[in-house]
């Protein structure tokens, strides 16, 4: 008998630490979905212009854009340039 009720308290006490971490999770997950959000909209766009905006940077009055070559499919027969290389002896590490 007394075994009995000592599992019976047992088992309320494990269920009220259960629903107890319950309620903990959901409120960090709420949080988790408010800090989710508020990254989101920091890192937006417009939120980084307006940010950029407050530290005096301007936008530039004529950007210039550069496209870069595409790359031909495998084993097609295009070819493209190849750039030189650069001259890496200027940049050379000179012993002392």
């Amino acid at each position: 008998m007394f075994t009995l009720v000592a599992f019976h308290v047992f088992a309320v006490q494990s269920a009220f630490k259960l629903d107890k971490l319950n309620t903990e999770l959901t409120a960090e997950q709420r949080q988790y979905d408010l800090l989710r959000n508020q990254v989101a909209e920091m890192s937006s766009a417009q939120a980084i212009a307006r940010a950029a905006a407050s530290f005096g940077m301007v936008r530039a009055p004529n950007p210039i854009v550069l496209h870069a070559p595409t790359s031909a499919s495998y084993g097609s027969s295009v070819s493209l340039p190849v750039p030189s290389p650069p001259p890496y002896n200027a940049f050379a590490a000179t012993g002392p």
